[in-house]
């Protein structure tokens, strides 16, 4: 088993929550009081509660265009919390194959209302803020009460540097999820077409590393091939 379907890494939530999100989630519904629905953004992008992960999240020499992927990354959070921590890892296999027969996938469904999908490591790659490829960890979802699904991308996460970038996805209706197997995104080039130097080449040479990235302590379900078990781990 290759070392980025062994295990679940160090995930995003770990890193910008080291407390677990215990006192964004406290505060947020102790503000909510429960007269509003925590799954509208703009109501949620509003709360004094956000405003202040906020600033604490925002360096200093950040700009104003950070303060919404980061309250994305607090609204994912929030219910990625509330949902139970729903982890999934996605073997390299399983991900190959949907890439190359999409269209002919099964009409998608979600496991949970939000959750945290795990990519292979290093198989997604990005531009990031400052034109830098970046590798995709995974993505934050949550289906909020109107329908809607919110995503998120976590990518940047390298064990020589602190911290991570986020990117969302535009929202989409959940009700045209089945149409998105058929949809193609790019009009010069295929959907998932690398645009990594190098990146076209299949041959992949690999080294014996020291250790391999860090685990995370969150309890995970593996997305396997269909010829074996969906597994689960304890963490």
């Amino acid at each position: 088993m290759a070392l980025h379907d062994a295990y679940a890494r160090l995930t995003p939530f770990e890193l910008a929550f080291p407390d677990g999100g215990a006192r964004l989630v406290s505060s947020v519904e102790e503000q909510l009081g429960g007269a509003a629905d925590p799954g509208d953004v703009r109501t949620f992008l509003t709360l004094p509660a956000v405003g202040a992960f906020l600033d604490e999240m925002r360096a200093e020499d950040t700009g104003s265009e950070a303060i919404h992927p980061f309250g994305m990354l607090a609204y994912q959070a929030f219910h990625f919390e509330r949902a139970g921590r729903p982890l999934l890892l996605a073997e390299e296999r399983v991900v190959r194959d949907l890439v190359r027969s999409a269209p002919e996938a099964p009409v998608p469904r979600l496991p949970a209302e939000a959750g945290y999908l795990q990519l292979p490591q290093h198989l997604f790659w990005t531009l990031g803020p400052d034109k830098i490829p970046e590798s995709v960890d995974g993505l934050f979802w949550t289906r909020s009460a109107d329908g809607l699904l919110h995503l998120l991308l976590a990518m940047g996460i390298r064990r020589e540097r602190p911290g991570l970038v986020v990117a969302p996805v535009p929202d989409a209706p959940w009700s045209d999820a089945g149409l998105w197997l058929d949809a193609r995104i790019r009009r010069d080039a295929e959907d998932f077409a690398t645009t990594l130097p190098g990146g076209e080449l299949e041959e992949l040479f690999s080294f014996d590393a020291a250790e391999g990235p860090p685990a995370s302590k969150i309890p995970y379900r593996r997305i396997v091939a269909t010829d074996a078990p969906e597994s689960e781990n304890d963490g």
